[in-house]
């Protein structure tokens, strides 16, 4: 073998590596330049009952509140005492305010969610909580003359009107200075009451005026009347 041939076979093996080396730095290169994104895995769906605002005399009231579902897509939340259909919103949640209170599942297509609820507050006594006053008036009956001896007694009727079951305390104040009992009427339900307090009138001839105003305690509803009175 003479020199010439001996020096290319040595120098062969030398260009392998220079040719193996290409693939792996042009994968380095393309990894830099498109770098990695990692995606947030979806919320799983989750439906809940949940305390709402009090209702009616206090009373306790529940919602019904979905996160997590399939955007903007039919769902059915139901329970044994019924069911509620929607539409989810476009970030998959749903709400359906006053509620009864049952244990719910919600389906969305084929697939079912079990729903947790809030244990389930007492309920509320009417006979020991204030009722909501929605009016009140006070009026004086149509009797402008009449005997003074013995001394009159003007009556003055207050009609309280309420939004729902609950009791109302109310107390009348004379323009002699003198004060009633406070008076407690109890309502079942929405409505109105009238509610008297006998005032004696004064005995000077030959007429004689007087007013009253009546309060709800602990409230800032008042009514007030005046009225004149002759003595025949």
């Amino acid at each position: 073998m003479n020199r010439q041939r001996r020096l290319a076979l040595l120098a062969a093996p030398l260009l392998v590596p220079s040719v193996a080396l290409a693939p792996a730095a042009v994968a380095q290169g393309m990894a830099e330049e498109m770098p990695l994104s990692v995606s947030a895995a979806p919320a799983a769906p989750k439906c809940a009952l949940v305390l709402g605002e009090p209702g009616a005399n206090g009373q306790p009231t529940f919602d019904l509140k979905l996160t997590g579902f399939a955007a903007e897509k039919d769902v059915t939340v139901s329970s044994v005492k019924g069911a509620v259909d929607g539409t989810t919103s476009e970030d998959g949640a749903f709400s359906e305010e006053d509620v009864p209170y049952a244990t719910y599942s919600a389906k969305q297509g084929n697939k079912r969610t079990n729903c947790s609820k809030v244990a389930k507050p007492p309920k509320v006594d009417p006979a020991k909580t204030p009722a909501e006053v929605t009016d009140l008036t006070l009026a004086v009956p149509p009797k402008p003359s009449g005997k003074c001896d013995p001394p009159p007694k003007i009556t003055f009727n207050a009609t309280v009107a309420v939004a729902g079951p609950g009791v109302v305390k109310l107390q009348f104040r004379f323009s002699d200075n003198t004060v009633s009992p406070v008076k407690t009427v109890k309502f079942d339900k929405a409505g109105e009451q009238v509610v008297g307090a006998n005032w004696p009138g004064d005995t000077n001839p030959p007429t004689f005026t007087g007013s009253a105003l009546v309060k709800i305690v602990g409230d800032e509803a008042q009514a007030t009347k005046a009225f004149t009175f002759t003595c025949t």
